[in-house]
């Protein structure tokens, strides 16, 4: 994959230049600037993302979704023990301000997996990694020109495959702001568009992680 912007972090650093492909060296060379960079981990429970987690189980249109035999109580807590990255609820509260309907969909999708793995608990989901990929797939689309994604009407080739870039930004992104020890969650990002029969993008490759594969869902 080709970039078609520069890709910075949150707080302006360049990551990856435009027009640059996406290597396994490039990726390296991202990681090593993650390596340098630090971050403070804080409990979800006391941010603001926590909070609008929390509204989502008072919308009526999700109530289906959230009925027994897992409580809200019980999802709730699973996303409250969570301790994320600081930078990540930075980035969180960006796409609140610019992309709230994706914000929005972050926050359902990060409830449903963590129902998901209490429910299949034979599968030993780390609940704390369930949670935190759920917040953290779909950071890339914060890197995708609004205009893009709220356009009205069909889009160009050219836009759609703007839009097939996100998960692979968003796993640059996180390879730069996680550490080794997340990298379930790095692989989340680039694989939750990814499909079994290899029809999914940006690989088809029909092969995901465990992560991977609950997300998809």
């Amino acid at each position: 994959m080709i970039l078609f912007n520069d890709l910075y972090t949150a707080f302006g650093e360049l990551l990856v230049k435009k027009n640059t492909e996406v290597t396994a060296e490039v990726i390296r060379k991202v990681r090593e600037k993650g390596e340098r960079h630090n971050s403070l981990i804080v409990p979800m429970k006391n941010s603001e993302a926590f909070k609008d987690f929390l509204d989502v189980f008072n919308d009526d249109r999700y109530a289906v979704m959230f009925r027994p035999p897992v409580t809200t109580k019980e999802i709730a807590d699973v996303a409250g023990s969570l301790m994320i990255e600081n930078d990540i609820l930075f980035e969180l509260s960006n796409m609140k301000g610019n992309l709230p309907y994706t914000y929005r969909h972050v926050l359902i999708v990060a409830a449903f997996m963590i129902k998901f793995a209490i429910i299949l608990k034979k599968n030993r989901y780390r609940e704390e990694t369930v949670a935190h990929c759920g917040f953290t797939h779909d950071l890339g689309k914060t890197r995708i020109p609004i205009k893009i994604l709220e356009k009205e009407g069909k889009l160009s080739r050219e836009e759609v495959d703007i839009i097939k870039t996100h998960p692979t930004i968003g796993y640059l992104l996180l390879n730069y702001y996680l550490k080794t020890d997340r990298i379930e969650c790095s692989l989340a990002s680039i694989e939750h568009h990814e499909k079994l029969d290899g029809t999914g993008y940006p690989k088809g490759k029909g092969r995901m992680t465990k992560y991977s594969r609950l997300i998809s869902a």
